[in-house]
């Protein structure tokens, strides 16, 4: 009897140790979540503990910089807290849709600009309005050098393309793969300097390195925080681009249902208006409850919100037209042109067209866009400094001219002048021919191949789509 007392005792022992190890100390009816969250949500660790002691629940986050775009694991997490849970409901609907989802709090994606720049651009518009037109017609001209997460993996970076998209396509609807121009995003990311996964690291990385930028895109929260921190050597004036702002509403979603009930305690605890204020005072995130009295930094209007895409494959395109922000794009094209006798006419009257859409003089949200950077006419010359004074250069030439040589190099000679260039230089000045015209085909392809580039095929099309070619969109 005395044995089996032992071992009766033993194994309520070993229960006691298990239920503890699942639940906390003995007598403790915690409940413990396991949370997926995007960086962004790391601002909210102080108020947790307030929140385990007043409902019984202690969230465990996990901050992942992929959360947003990869389906969350529900055998490993049993809720996901993230800054927006759009492109997972639009490119996974099948795992999202019927998940159980409350938004806890909003802000829109906003610009940051420093003060001088800011100045600059307000002058040149009347009432002194921005839109995302402005912003991306400036970034393509150079006037702005911008920062900005990675749109790849960052809800910021993907929404601020939609803003531009939106505003080149000049819709005021969705978006539709059709609508996104490739050389109107490129001409955007041409002045992007800095990038990082995630909000928060770009925010690190811009006080790291602010002389390399004059802008910050990101979260309207960020920057005011930010501009509050003391870390800035300029603060930076917040943009809300009047046409339009994809607003996040940092989702909490309920990816195991067995917890249903601690989530709903969670969900009441968090959108109290107590909370909303604390919420709002620690992240300067706009209350979702319209019964808490905003703080004076967040009474700005959000105005309009812009749609988001309604396809997938507008969210594919946005990307895949964008491209890796960490690689470095033409920012600069030098053009050869040929005003020879045999130029004359219609062929030099659909050059200056093509020339007045790509220097500005087309007024609409999408010429402006399209802007290319005016470069010199110093032709290869011009093109052979740059690549000495960039660690990483790409300058290509775009040749202009009807084919008809009678007074020009020849291919041969041209072979011999491109052979006698230093190496490092040959390779960073590829020529685009642009064939039209009496063009011989032919010889333009061998040009274009010899440096690396293409020839461009202006026949049946606008001059202008083939200048878009040597920014890498075909």
């Amino acid at each position: 009897m005395r044995r089996g007392a032992g071992l009766l005792a033993l194994c309520l022992a070993l229960v006691a140790t298990f239920l503890t190890a699942c639940s906390g100390d003995a007598g403790d009816d915690t409940v413990r979540l396991r949370v997926l969250t995007s960086p962004d949500l790391a601002v909210l660790s102080p108020l947790l503990g307030e929140l385990k002691d007043e409902t019984g629940v202690d969230l465990r986050l996990s901050h992942r910089t992929d959360a947003e775009t990869k389906t969350p694991d529900r055998d490993r997490y049993d809720l996901a807290w993230l800054s927006s849970d759009r492109y997972l409901r639009l490119t996974d609907r099948n795992v999202i849709r019927g998940l159980q989802r409350t938004a806890t709090m909003t802000s829109p994606v906003v610009i940051g600009l420093k003060p001088d720049v800011a100045r600059e651009l307000r002058a040149r518009m009347p009432g002194s309005r921005l839109t995302w037109a402005h912003i991306a017609d400036a970034a393509a001209t150079g006037t702005v050098r911008f920062g900005m997460a990675d749109p790849r993996h960052a809800g910021s970076g993907l929404a601020a393309l939609v803003g531009v998209a939106t505003a080149a396509a000049g819709t005021g609807a969705a978006l539709r793969p059709e609508d996104v121009s490739c050389d109107r995003l490129r001409g955007f990311r041409s002045g992007q300097a800095l990038t990082a996964d995630t909000g928060p690291a770009l925010v690190d990385t811009y006080v790291d390195h602010q002389d390399e930028a004059n802008a910050l895109i990101t979260y309207e929260s960020d920057l005011l925080a930010l501009n509050a921190s003391g870390r800035l050597d300029n603060r930076l004036e917040v943009v809300r681009p009047e046409d339009g702002m994809v607003l996040a509403d940092f989702p909490l979603l309920l990816l195991n249902p067995v917890h249903r009930a601690a989530y709903d305690k969670v969900t009441q605890w968090l959108r109290r208006d107590s909370v909303q204020r604390q919420i709002m005072r620690h992240t300067l995130r706009r209350p979702v409850n319209t019964t808490v009295t905003r703080d004076a930094r967040l009474r700005e209007p959000i105005g309009n919100a812009l749609f988001y895409p309604d396809q997938p494959a507008v969210v594919e395109t946005l990307l895949a037209q964008y491209g890796d922000p960490d690689r470095r794009t033409t920012s600069q094209v030098v053009f050869l042109l040929d005003f020879s006798a045999s130029m004359r006419g219609a062929r030099t009257a659909a050059l200056r067209e093509a020339f007045a859409g790509l220097s500005g003089a087309d007024p609409s949200a999408s010429g402006k866009i399209t802007r290319f950077n005016r470069a010199p006419d110093h032709g290869h010359r011009t093109a052979a400094f740059e690549p000495a004074a960039d660690p990483n250069p790409s300058v290509p030439l775009l040749l202009m001219t009807d084919g008809e040589n009678n007074a020009d190099l020849s291919y041969a000679e041209f072979v011999r002048r491109h052979k006698a260039l230093p190496a490092a230089v040959g390779a960073a000045i590829p020529t685009y021919p642009v064939h039209f015209g009496q063009a011989d085909a032919g010889e333009l392809r061998r040009a274009a191949a010899r440096t690396g580039g293409r020839m461009v095929n202006a026949a049946g099309s606008p001059l202008s789509e083939a200048f878009k070619e040597t920014h890498g969109c075909h």
